[in-house]
């Protein structure tokens, strides 16, 4: 038997076929992690990506994404294959990084100079993605200027530290930390990063929250919830969500917040200081050294054997010497000027060293 994608049949003179086509996979692409990457559609059409931008000429036409802004690829193919309109690029507007329903704003840049650029977008730039077909991208054009969503600090640098919001409030920051103590409050959406619930918690009032939890993105980075909380008696605590990057707490200052003590860990480092030179010193009778203040002596050497182990102590008795002179000082000796030492050498180098 024929196999099942590949029937023929004999119908007269004619051979009629029937062919099994296999669609083309889609690719899905995800934001933020693609600015200034060139990606291809399911069509095979090059785009240059920018999420949280616009672009820098007006839209010809307005269709539907229903599940993210991938749906745009398909939607500005279909525009170009109508025949009316060549779309160029588009930007998504919906919901933030593109990952959900939205508006694909359709473009052509044939007609506006020939190129497209990408600009910052007017409105909560998370929530738009734009892409240009890589033809009639000008990036000397971009005015484009990237989205910082953690003005205010980023975990988790911002651990342990006290940051001012855009209203002039102090938050003690607690990365990866929850909060015990205080009274539940209210949990109103972060789009961006745990920083936009300082301006919740700050409209809300001082009386209502005094502190929150941010629960979202790894290091509070990306949409979340702000979980606000009121009252005295708040403090950090360790979280016992499985993910704790994904938690930012914030208590407002002062009164000074407090951590839960962290494990301690106790780094040792012993610094020994360095064996002793080994001598150098060769006694030499009546040679004139001179010391390490450039003082001179005159060395004159002796030894004796003493005690019944017959150990041998040798003395080195030092004269100053007149600087510069090399002859001994004839001046009186004084305390000051007179200067005598001993040094005690082992047998084995007075073996090798005395002269």
């Amino acid at each position: 038997m024929a196999p099942l994608s590949l029937l023929t049949r004999l119908a007269g003179s004619a051979l009629l076929f029937t062919i099994s086509v296999r669609a083309q996979a889609v690719t899905t692409y995800q934001c933020p992690g693609l600015n200034n990457a060139t990606v291809n559609d399911q069509y095979s059409n090059p785009f240059v990506v920018q999420c949280q931008a616009s672009t820098a000429i007006s839209q010809y036409d307005v269709q539907t994404a229903a599940n993210s802004w991938n749906d745009c690829f398909t939607q500005c193919q279909a525009s170009t294959a109508g025949g009316t309109q060549t779309c160029t690029s588009f930007t998504y507007g919906g919901a933030a990084n593109g990952a959900g329903s939205g508006n694909c704003y359709l473009k052509n840049a044939i007609p506006n100079g020939g190129t497209d650029s990408f600009t910052t977008s007017s409105g909560n730039v998370i929530d738009f993605v734009s892409a240009i077909r890589t033809p009639y991208y000008n990036s000397a054009g971009n005015t484009y200027v990237a989205f910082n969503p953690t003005p205010y600090g980023s975990c988790p640098g911002a651990n342990g530290t006290v940051i001012t919001d855009g209203s002039s409030y102090q938050y003690e920051v607690g990365c990866a930390y929850d909060l015990t103590g205080g009274t539940g409050g209210a949990s109103p959406a972060a789009a961006n990063s745990w920083n936009d619930c300082l301006a919740s918690c700050d409209s809300a009032g001082a009386t209502v929250c005094t502190a929150f939890v941010y629960l979202g993105e790894a290091n509070g980075v990306g949409a979340g919830t702000c979980y606000q909380k009121g009252g005295s008696g708040i403090s950090f605590v360790n979280p016992t969500n499985p993910n704790p990057n994904n938690l930012v707490a914030a208590i407002r200052y002062p009164p000074a917040a407090s951590f839960p003590a962290p494990p301690v860990v106790t780094t040792s480092t012993t610094t020994s200081a360095p064996p002793p030179a080994a001598t150098t010193d060769v006694c030499v009778d009546q040679a004139v050294d001179t010391d390490a203040n450039g003082v001179q002596y005159q060395l004159h050497c002796s030894s004796d054997t003493q005690g019944s182990t017959g150990v041998a102590k040798h003395t080195v008795t030092r004269t100053p010497v007149e600087p510069g002179s090399g002859h001994l000082v004839v001046a009186p000796v004084e305390s000051a000027t007179s200067r005598t030492a001993s040094k005690t050498w082992l047998p084995a180098h007075l073996a090798r060293s005395l002269v």
